[in-house]
């Protein structure tokens, strides 16, 4: 029973976290069953948490349900059921931290609607806010270019003619795509000296090719990993210049952008 994925989650969670769900589980948008809103009320407590010495079913159906015999297939079914209500919470609570996809979701729902007037005032909104964001790590750039390409399909469905730079939409793609590119080949090397098979990155080059060209050290989530990719990675143990602008660059965007992997 202490296996259970439920307990695992449960036993997880901070108390603040209980106190939220608690409400997120008597929510009936969230959960219409009153057995599964008992048994979440019996496993927790606002001041202790998780009831870890409670987690035995028997003891459960015992407390829940005294004057029934115990039935372990309906017993089953409830802690899958609370199982379900907590993993929906848990992804919530992971979207409301990212308030940028939270909007391109909404602009797609007011673009298929045909809110035109809605979507193009959320739009506006949408975009001072994430001008706002000061540097951008590889997601927000893929966030940039969602942003964009839900600007260009608004304007392919409307009747008339809505001007749209197609190549800046064209180049957020390829820089959002060099980041997350650059930042992923840099994480798996890292990893390739305990890792048990072989791996050889592709399409390094033409991506610090393009990087060069287009003079794109300039964007905080493309220049970090750039340079810790010819600074680490392609230096051979020799002393690179890349390095260096990998420390200087790390210590000016330091609060503003995440290094999200460990290669050190």
């Amino acid at each position: 029973m202490n296996k259970s994925p439920l307990f695992k989650i449960l036993g997880s969670l901070q108390r603040k976290e209980i106190s939220l769900l608690h409400k997120w589980v008597n929510s009936p948008m969230h959960n219409t069953r009153e057995d599964v809103s008992q048994l979440y009320d019996y496993l927790t407590n606002s001041v202790t948490g998780f009831r870890e010495d409670c987690a035995d079913k028997k003891l459960i159906w015992s407390t829940l349900f005294p004057t029934k015999s115990y039935n372990e297939n309906f017993m089953r079914q409830l802690i899958h059921k609370l199982l379900v209500v907590v993993e929906g919470f848990l992804s919530y609570q992971t979207f409301q931290q990212d308030s940028l996809q939270a909007e391109l979701y909404l602009l797609k729902f007011l673009r298929e609607r045909k809110l035109d007037t809605l979507f193009q005032k959320r739009l506006k909104s949408t975009k001072k806010k994430a001008t706002t964001l000061n540097l951008k790590d590889q997601q927000q750039l893929q966030q940039q270019f969602k942003l964009q390409l839900e600007e260009f399909n608004f304007a392919e469905n409307q009747k008339r003619t809505i001007p749209i730079d197609l190549q800046l939409l064209s180049d957020s793609l390829d820089q959002a795509y060099c980041a997350e590119k650059l930042r992923s080949t840099c994480m798996f090397l890292s990893r390739k000296t305990v890792a048990t098979s072989s791996f050889t990155p592709q399409l390094i080059d033409p991506i610090l090719r393009t990087i060069e060209q287009n003079n794109w050290h300039s964007i905080p989530a493309i220049s970090i990993y750039y340079h810790c990719y010819l600074g680490i990675f392609r230096s051979k143990g020799k002393k690179s210049p890349a390095l260096s602008k990998l420390s200087v660059g790390f210590f000016n965007y330091k609060g503003k952008i995440m290094l999200r992997f460990s290669i050190l």
